[in-house]
């Protein structure tokens, strides 16, 4: 179902969560508010591609346990969501994940370091707390962790391969930039944060710093 740029309004109707066999949902650039529906989370197990972009829901999202385990791709930027709970457990086949521009608080769960994203940004919110070092250790295309309040050390025992985008910048980072970091980043930017210390070697082989 492609809702994609109208004028739609309101809550999501429950029905929605009687569409048991869709695979594809994009309520993208609407004026839709309000909590998602909870029989949609817990009913629509195909779904795989849900937009939820440039709307207004609000609340946590996935604060209930969910039956999504066959989603990939989820993004819901632009919203006013203030939390990501747990509901995403069983949905390990996320690969393509953006929370960005919302109003999330709170820490990134541990348990995401246990996913295989290549794309997850959570940029511009106001989440904060130090990052799972597991989370590093994925081999993402994109990782935006950029415009939070995230504090503590970069982990240096960071062992991810074929990264390709690291944003880091506009934090609370501190300590060194470890000589483990990125060995085959792309682009690494840092700016604006507490770093400090030496710039190790592997930063000679780098694309782009900044």
């Amino acid at each position: 179902m492609n809702l994609y740029n109208n004028g739609f309004q309101g809550n999501l109707p429950f029905s929605f969560g009687e569409m048991k066999k869709i695979e594809f949902l994009d309520l993208s650039h609407n004026n839709f508010s309000g909590t998602l529906p909870i029989k949609l989370l817990t009913s629509c197990y195909k779904l795989f591609t849900w937009k939820l972009s440039y709307n207004s829901f609000t609340g946590q999202i996935f604060s209930q346990p969910t039956k999504l385990t066959s989603m990939m791709v989820l993004i819901a930027d632009n919203n006013q969501f203030t939390g990501i709970g747990d509901g995403l457990l069983n949905s390990t086949g996320l690969v393509y994940f953006d929370l960005s521009n919302n109003l999330l608080q709170g820490v990134i769960l541990s348990w995401f370091g246990g996913f295989h994203f290549m794309y997850f940004s959570v940029s511009d919110n106001l989440l904060n707390g130090t990052i799972p070092s597991s989370l590093f250790n994925i081999p993402f295309k994109l990782l935006d962790l950029s415009r939070n309040k995230f504090s503590g050390s970069l982990p240096s025992n960071f062992s991810g391969r074929d990264m390709g985008l690291l944003y880091l910048y506009d934090n609370e980072f501190s300590g060194p930039v470890p000589s483990t970091l990125l060995e085959n980043a792309m682009l690494l930017a840092m700016r604006n944060n507490k770093l400090s210390g030496t710039i190790p070697h592997f930063i000679s082989n780098r694309y782009i710093l900044y």
